[in-house]
């Protein structure tokens, strides 16, 4: 969501996008394409749980700036715990839907 927010609201006048990186932790970026000089925030994944579907960088998904749309992107699937997976996809629009 924050990265589809950033591009939409045009912030640095780039598109936005979302990864994971090879420590396991979520990086938000912006620019057309994935670099580490790029990186707005990592953010720590728990030990407790599972996340399938994110890409690994420097492939991710990327909202376009001012219209927040993306390539289709899903299922990705939540896990913590004995708790039940959830399942989020992201249309073409960029709709994130939980």
């Amino acid at each position: 969501e924050r990265a589809r927010s950033h591009a939409m609201a045009n912030v640095m006048q780039s598109p936005w996008g979302f990864c994971v990186d090879a420590r396991h932790n979520y990086v938000i970026f912006h620019g057309a394409t994935y670099s580490a000089g790029a990186v707005d925030a990592s953010l720590a994944t728990s030990s407790a749980s599972t996340v399938l579907g994110v890409p690994y960088c420097p492939s991710a998904i990327r909202f376009t700036q001012l219209s927040g749309t993306t390539t289709a992107a899903g299922p990705i699937t939540i896990k913590q715990g004995a708790a039940p997976a959830d399942t989020i996809t992201i249309n073409a629009e960029g709709t994130i839907i939980w």
